[in-house]
């Protein structure tokens, strides 16, 4: 019984270990990314500099992050849908984030900056997880409506 049983912890051992020297960065050419991250950086980032774009390939997933000069960081997923814009505390842009949590923004906390906003997709649901220039972390849905604050 003890044989098995450490044969057993052993194979996962092995297994664990070739699991995690698969997924890799690698450093990678802005134009390698997909054209849809490509897109929406020239579109709302065109006055950053990009200093460097990081391809995080895993099994079943690939994502692209995208660090600015600034400190400024957007990670993309596989398709070149923006995942996370960080702007590191400081204000990020608005021009991509849906105007119904943009609005409720400006209308509730006047004056205070998105320095933070990331989707969240779940099996059947989906969030928009936005942190303000004060620390305020708050969610939405995915229509923009407002569900609550994060911890």
């Amino acid at each position: 019984m003890k044989k098995i049983t450490f044969s057993l912890i052993a194979v996962l051992m092995v297994s664990a270990l070739a699991f995690n020297s698969i997924a890799r960065e690698v450093a990678v050419d802005v134009k390698s990314i997909p054209a849809k991250a490509q897109n929406f950086i020239s579109q709302n980032f065109a006055d950053k500099k990009i200093v460097s774009v990081v391809k995080d390939s895993e099994i079943l997933d690939t994502e692209y992050n995208v660090f600015f000069s600034d400190m400024t960081s957007i990670k993309f997923s596989s398709k070149g849908e923006w995942k996370e814009v960080n702007g590191n505390k400081k204000c990020i842009t608005t021009d991509f984030i849906p105007a119904t949590i943009a609005n409720y923004v400006t209308e509730n906390y006047s004056g205070i900056c998105i320095t933070k906003i990331e989707t969240d997709k779940e099996l059947f649901d989906f969030k928009y997880k936005i942190e303000l220039a004060n620390g305020v972390d708050m969610i939405f849905d995915k229509n923009g409506a407002f569900i609550g604050f994060d911890d």
